[in-house]
């Protein structure tokens, strides 16, 4: 006779199979009433026997959380990201976890990106996922099958704002993208050009608040983007020279982060650019080393630390109400220096 297993469960109660596990492991709010007494019917009709050892294994308390960091910023050539990584770690050791790290993967569809991820989160070995998606690098569809169908403890960076259906940890860039630029506009620039990466489309919330910025008329300018996350600086050169060969009067350029800013600031200086009109440059980040640039680096603060923290917390209350996920703004501040 062929063994009752939990697939044979789930099927008879007409729920998934994590469902199903989690009702036989009584994971405390991760299922409801109603599929639990479906479950424990199809149990008791089919005479189920559960696994002893994966149930032991399933029930073994683990104290790791998976970070999932994008395999795109492994290319960039950025320390922010790694900033937040190391304010996560910090963190997680007052609150006594442990952060376990892989990498994003070119999955060939959604549902075997969330079959891996409910696959790794059933097995115990972590209480919960923060994800770090580059812009555009994960399906959103993602974190909302695991949060809403799964109920997988997930938190997630990000880089498109909140109002999501799953937990997430965000920072507005639409405002304070907006603040940076009225900031560089008090400062006399007439002209201010944003250096970002090449977006097929401008759904960043960055990049659409420099564009509407543009078509307020408050600026002059324009978009200088580079190919891909392995830009070095001859071709950030390429892209500034001609704008600083014909410049006419006060120029910024905003960039997409501390280190095209600071790399930009050593060609000036490298260039020895004659100056008959201002030439300011703004980052976003605020990584250690900007201040500490010749001239030193106004820039974007981002609360790596509060980040870090608010994700961790999301994961450690286990927040997984699908009416209401949680969103945690964080919010920047600008850090006036010298290169304005």
């Amino acid at each position: 006779m062929k063994k009752v297993t939990i697939d044979d469960v789930a099927e008879r109660a007409g729920v998934s199979k994590t469902i199903a596990s989690f009702v036989l492991n009584n994971v405390v709010g991760r299922f409801s009433e109603e599929s639990k007494g479906k479950v424990l019917q199809a149990v008791k009709e089919l005479d189920y026997v559960p696994n002893v050892n994966a149930k032991n294994l399933r029930s073994n308390k683990s104290n790791a959380i998976m970070l999932v960091y994008s395999k795109e910023y492994l290319k960039e050539p950025n320390a922010s990201t790694m900033q937040f990584v190391v304010e996560m770690i910090k963190f997680a050791e007052q609150m006594e976890f442990e952060i376990n790290i892989r990498t994003t993967k070119n999955w060939n569809s959604i549902d075997e990106a969330v079959d891996e991820y409910v696959a790794l989160y059933n097995s115990g070995r972590a209480v919960g996922i923060i994800f770090m998606p580059a812009h555009g690098e994960m399906d959103e569809k993602i974190f909302e099958r695991l949060f809403q169908d799964y109920s997988v403890n997930i938190a997630v960076l990000s880089t498109s704002g909140g109002g999501k259906k799953y937990p997430t940890v965000y920072m507005d860039g639409y405002s304070h993208m907006e603040s940076a630029l009225d900031f560089i506009v008090s400062k006399g620039y007439k002209e201010i050009y944003y250096i970002s990466l090449k977006y097929n489309d401008k759904s960043h919330a960055r990049l659409k608040a420099y564009s509407d910025y543009l078509k307020k008329g408050k600026t002059k300018g324009g978009f200088l983007e580079y190919k891909d996350f392995y830009r070095n600086k001859e071709e950030l050169w390429n892209l500034v020279k001609p704008i600083i060969d014909n410049q006419k009067e006060n120029i910024a350029f905003a960039c997409w982060n501390d280190v095209d800013a600071i790399n930009l600031l050593e060609l000036l200086n490298i260039y020895k650019v004659e100056k008959k009109y201002k030439i300011g440059v703004m980052g976003f980040d605020d990584i250690l080393l900007s201040a500490h640039t010749t001239p030193p680096l106004t820039t974007v603060h981002y609360p790596f630390d509060e980040s870090a923290k608010n994700a961790i917390l999301i994961i450690e209350k286990g927040l997984g109400n699908k009416e209401s996920p949680s969103s945690h703004s964080v919010n920047g501040y600008i850090v006036e220096r010298e290169s304005l």
